[in-house]
């Protein structure tokens, strides 16, 4: 049982790694980062990891495609983490009450 969460873990650390170099290519190189892409569907399909790739690929491949920096303009964030940070600031000076409408 040990040596399964180990293999787990393990695979859960290369598949982390795997998504942080994806998402490390810079722009505009975004034919490498589908070929990549393809790579990595490749490696986990060997690996049995089917439910995985069909996941990657439905939602992180196609729907939500923009989310690698091979997209991005230089000096572009990649994330709103920035504006998410305002909006905290706007709550918190509101006590997190909501406004009436009318």
């Amino acid at each position: 049982m040990l040596n399964l969460l180990l293999a787990l873990q393990d695979f859960a650390g290369a598949v982390k790694a795997d998504v942080r170099l994806l998402h490390k290519v810079p722009h505009p190189f975004v034919g490498a980062f589908d070929s990549l892409a393809a790579l990595m569907m490749k490696k986990w399909t060997h690996l049995g990891e089917t439910p995985l790739v069909e996941y990657f690929k439905t939602l992180w491949l196609t729907e939500r495609k923009m989310w690698g920096r091979a997209h991005v303009e230089p000096g572009d964030p990649s994330t709103n983490n920035g504006q998410e940070r305002k909006h905290r600031v706007l709550k918190d000076l509101q006590d997190h009450k909501r406004l009436p409408l009318a």
